[in-house]
């Protein structure tokens, strides 16, 4: 009998000692997994946050910039017309017009060009009606505006191969069909005395227009179609 509860004793012990092992490495082995998916995914997050935007996405962000800059740019102008305009005593609608066309508000009023980018000492230009269309007296009136700076500096070899003074290069239009126009510019500054050509762009070269008169604050000509016109005294 002694014998038996030795041996039990004995067998009991062993068993406990195994599952005091089996349950140390279970928590040994649990405490490595963990210790292996955090590792993990510290490496991710460190590898995610590394990473540089694309070239794609840095240029979407600046134009995403621009495009607010111009909305901005765009709202503060319209404040400013609209504090202008008040102040002028003039409809905004004439304002905006004004600086859609690229002129100050008198060029705009007056259907004129007094001062062009590019040009030094710029002589006014202006069209005030009285237009005689095809040889018959007229209300029609043709609009005066800028032309783009290639034009201008074109004008200006022409003049200087004509060893001439470029007064002003005006785009001019209507809404008339015309075969013949003498059309009555008005010229301050301009004198009886003064000798001025007119040429006009059209298909990429400058041809002359007939002047039909030269006086004081004015320079007649005969035009056969719209264009750009550049006055030049030589």
């Amino acid at each position: 009998m002694k014998i038996k509860k030795h041996l039990a004793l004995l067998l009991t012990g062993t068993l406990l000692f195994s599952m005091t092992i089996v349950s140390s490495a279970a928590e040994s082995g649990s405490g490595s997994s963990a210790n292996s998916i955090s590792s993990n995914s510290t490496s991710s997050t460190s590898s995610t946050s590394s990473k540089k935007p694309s070239a794609a996405e840095l240029k979407a962000e600046a134009e995403k910039a621009e495009a607010r800059a111009a909305e901005e740019a765009a709202a503060a102008e319209s404040r400013a017309n609209a504090l202008a305009a008040e102040e002028l005593g003039l409809p905004l609608a004439t304002l905006t017009a004004a600086s859609e066309a690229g002129k100050s508000v008198g060029e705009f009023i007056n259907n004129a060009v007094t001062q062009m980018p590019g040009l030094e000492n710029t002589a006014p230009v202006a069209q005030g009606g009285g237009i005689i269309i095809d040889g018959k007296p007229s209300n029609q009136s043709f609009s005066v505006s800028k032309p783009i700076s290639a034009q201008v500096e074109s004008a200006k070899a022409q003049a200087s191969a004509l060893n001439g003074t470029i007064l002003n290069v005006v785009d001019v239009d209507g809404t008339v069909f015309f075969e013949n126009a003498s059309v009555n510019f008005y010229m301050p500054g301009v004198t009886g005395t003064d000798r001025i050509q007119v040429l006009q762009f059209a298909d990429g070269q400058w041809t002359p227009v007939t002047v039909t008169e030269i006086r004081a604050d004015h320079v007649v000509v005969n035009m056969t179609d719209y264009g750009v016109l550049a006055f030049i005294q030589v």
